[in-house]
């Protein structure tokens, strides 16, 4: 069934043929109204056909009847931010969420999306982002490397103290990684905090930490 589908894919798609192959599927549709991949596929196709209304109503009808499925409301997603429809992206970031809260790439990008919704005030656009990216930070308290990366998220938006914290957190979790305590020290002298960056990065090779191998990466941050 998938080689012939693709077949007849590749029929349509050599020649360039996105309303055909859109026609297509919506004809399968007739006969088989709850073919939830066949309307995926059906609402990507209408994209590429530049038929954008079409899709967002194809995706919505099979959200309604799949609420649990998360590849309908990501291919949704993808539609409404082609449309420009930042609000109603962000809604369907907030239900998946609700039904995986722990997933990274949800928080991620529902944060991101936030930041980008231009008919917000940027103080409040970041303000959201962070609060949803706190949400990932709750959820993965044990995951040094995530919020590592959040604390990245935090400076971006100019969240000073929340990205020291998220760093100060990371080191905590894995405190003989070197990098988390590099990454600190280094957002604290850009804040011109000297005296705490020198600390910070002192500890890369204090107590049990102090060997050959950290002392060699303590001596490259000094010198850069």
């Amino acid at each position: 069934y998938s080689d012939v589908r693709n077949r007849i894919e590749d029929g349509f798609l050599k020649s360039g043929d996105f309303d055909g192959l859109a026609n297509y599927y919506q004809k399968r549709l007739e006969n088989d109204a709850d073919n939830l991949e066949m309307q995926i596929r059906l609402g990507r196709i209408l994209v590429s056909a530049g038929r954008l209304d079409e899709s967002k109503k194809v995706l919505e009808q099979a959200a309604e009847r799949a609420p649990d499925k998360p590849e309908v409301r990501l291919a949704l997603i993808d539609v409404l931010l082609e449309k420009g429809d930042i609000a109603s992206a962000a809604t369907q970031f907030e239900a998946l969420a609700k039904d995986d809260p722990e997933n990274p790439d949800y928080l991620l990008r529902w944060g991101q999306v936030l930041l980008e919704d231009s008919k917000v005030d940027l103080a409040e656009r970041r303000q959201k982002a962070a609060e949803v990216w706190e949400r990932l930070a709750d959820a993965r308290k044990d995951d040094a490397v995530t919020l590592s990366q959040l604390a990245d998220k935090m400076r971006a938006i100019d969240q000073k103290e929340k990205a020291i914290e998220l760093y100060r957190d990371a080191i905590d979790v894995d405190p003989g990684s070197p990098q988390y305590r590099e990454y600190l020290g280094e957002y604290l002298h850009s804040l011109d905090r000297k005296d705490e960056a020198l600390e910070v990065w002192e500890s890369i090779a204090a107590d049990d930490r102090r060997n050959r191998d950290s002392l060699v990466r303590l001596a490259e941050v000094f010198a850069t």
